[in-house]
């Protein structure tokens, strides 16, 4: 069999092409990068061509705090809920959409079936699931912070100790770190820019962030502008406890994680069976549907599954 020539030209025109184009897009990739792309947000908006006033009091009103929880305040607990989410949006619009969203799950039961206690069940899971979203979206973002701060502190010593004061310090963490670290540090470095107190704007940065580590931080700062003393080694000091305080942690979260998972299974594995049994005999729950103490017991087994995933929670996660 002779081998044709022109399929060998054609193979390598194709790719010397493919790599042509596969050449052009990382070098444009590369440019991208090193021109626009910044750590994090508030860099990106300066570098945008908004001026620093804009961005600062655009942040402002997306973190603009509800303030401190005094006992049993359901208003103050789920703005500062929402705003340390770092999502951007104002408390009473994700209020709206989790009532919506509610409302659409009891419609949507009613739709099904008009056993009251079921619709009931359903607007409270639509109320609940969006909650344990948000909740699950800070300690996503709370985890962050907490790997951050303590790089964020190492830089604030180095600072220090080449001679610059607090405030330099804070920019120099703002311009090296990504968010959420970056933009919340920046947006203190602006409002001292423009008259705020260093105490103050910490303290801020503190209700925006919601850590409790953070708060460590503000109070090394405050005693160190009332009675003086070496911030820096002050400073390093806190880095290394808040290290080894991680360290516990995740060694904590470490022993727990088998209870943690035969929690997560044992927590889904009804829903599971439910949903196999209903496959492979569709009928197994059809019959008994219009039983009249059928969905009672389902509503009563529903709320004791729900009380021992409480009480599974309870007992494999640690207040840390």
């Amino acid at each position: 069999m002779q081998f044709d020539n022109n399929f060998l030209v054609y193979g390598i025109v194709f790719l010397s092409a493919l790599l042509l184009i596969e050449g052009i897009y990382l070098l444009i990739l590369d440019m991208t990068k090193s021109t626009v792309r910044s750590p994090n947000r508030r860099l990106r908006m300066l570098a945008s061509g908004d001026s620093r006033e804009s961005v600062m009091l655009r942040l402002k009103r997306e973190r603009a705090t509800a303030g401190e929880t005094i006992g049993f305040d359901p208003v103050t607990s789920f703005s500062n809920l929402v705003i340390q989410t770092g999502m951007g949006r104002a408390p009473a619009e994700v209020l709206t959409v989790i009532c919506v969203f509610a409302a659409a799950a009891g419609i949507a039961a009613l739709l099904l079936t008009w056993y009251i206690p079921i619709v009931v069940a359903a607007v409270v899971l639509g109320l609940l699931f969006p909650l344990g979203v948000l909740i699950i979206m800070r300690k996503i973002r709370l985890r962050k912070f907490s790997r951050q701060l303590p790089d964020a502190i190492d830089i604030m010593v180095r600072s220090l100790k080449a001679g610059h004061p607090v405030p330099t310090a804070l920019g120099l963490v703002s311009r090296e770190l990504a968010d959420p670290s970056g933009t919340e540090f920046g947006l203190a470095v602006d409002e001292m820019t423009y008259g705020l107190d260093l105490p103050t704007a910490l303290h801020n940065v503190a209700k925006r962030v919601g850590l409790e580590d953070l708060r460590f931080l503000v109070v090394a700062v405050m005693i160190q502008m009332q009675v003086g003393g070496n911030l820096a080694e002050v400073l390093m000091s806190l880095s290394r406890v808040i290290r080894e305080r991680q360290r516990m942690r995740a060694k904590i979260v470490a022993l727990s994680s088998e209870g943690r998972f035969s929690a997560i299974v044992l927590s889904v594995l009804p829903f599971f069976l439910a949903t196999a049994v209903n496959v492979v005999n569709p009928r197994y729950y059809s019959d008994v549907w219009e039983d009249p103490i059928f969905l009672p017991i389902i509503g009563l087994g529903l709320i004791l599954m729900l009380f021992g995933i409480v009480v599974m929670y309870r007992l494999v996660n640690f207040k840390l």
